[in-house]
């Protein structure tokens, strides 16, 4: 058995899975109370989720956001924008949200399983050990 309710479930996904993830977060706030972006596709539709995030209501909850050095540095910015406007609404950072740049990681899921512990510590309210993995801010 498990346990129900929006504290007790979350979403996450990696590429694609983590703009969904990250849209399903704010668009049922009722559902889900934590949500995991591993190398989200920001850039999709024109970058369309930073004005509707930017517009959401504040969502109390816990954010992870990720991406690798070796994406590229549009994706490295996009990520930073993203946790830029999630400070604006009031999320906390290394409290709600968790935004980091692996050294040398990639859009792959070698580079996502080396964060994964990372991201569901994080979300599940475990603590998180920054030894775990090179963090750029």
């Amino acid at each position: 058995r498990t346990h129900t309710g929006r504290l007790h479930t979350g979403i996450a996904g990696a590429s694609m899975g983590g703009l969904i993830s990250l849209y399903a977060f704010f668009h049922n706030p009722q559902t889900f109370g934590f949500c995991g972006a591993m190398s989200p596709s920001l850039w999709f539709a024109n970058r369309e989720i930073f004005d509707y995030v930017e517009m959401a209501d504040f969502i109390p909850g816990r954010i992870y956001l990720d991406c690798g050095t070796q994406e590229g540095t549009e994706e490295i910015r996009d990520v930073r924008r993203l946790r830029d406007i999630l400070m604006k609404k009031g999320y906390s950072s290394n409290r709600d949200v968790l935004c980091l740049v692996e050294r040398g990681g990639g859009h792959n899921e070698a580079s996502w399983a080396r964060r994964l512990r990372l991201e569901l510590n994080f979300l599940l309210g475990l603590g998180v050990r920054a030894r775990v993995i090179a963090r750029i801010e």
